[in-house]
């Protein structure tokens, strides 16, 4: 059909854009405003080794879809807040929770 138009003096529609990777060089710090404890990971979201799945057409959904793009730097967070391993630090050293109860079997 395009070829058939393009033919007639009708314009071809553009081609379907490709998902493509970001650039390595860009950086969140360099477009925002970020904290200075933020992990690399998320200041530059180019180096990450991130796979994109394809699914059947007739059964995609909408999470692999949007799944489909890569990260950029406007999705990534400016500030980080990392939980800290005191409690697992300290169940390892104490061990689990240990069942005193009377057993009546």
């Amino acid at each position: 059909m395009e070829r058939h138009l393009a033919s007639r003096g009708h314009p071809q529609p553009p081609p379907k854009k490709q998902h493509q990777e970001p650039a390595k060089a860009v950086r969140t710090s360099h477009w925002y405003l970020t904290d200075p404890k933020l992990p690399e990971r998320f200041d530059s979201p180019g180096t990450w080794n991130y796979k994109i799945n394809k699914q059947h057409p007739l059964f995609t959904t909408t999470s692999n879809q949007y799944g489909s793009y890569y990260p950029s730097i406007h999705e990534m967070p400016l500030k980080f807040h990392g939980q800290s391993s005191r409690f697992t630090e300290h169940l390892s050293r104490a061990g689990p929770y240990r069942n005193f109860s009377l057993n009546t079997k």
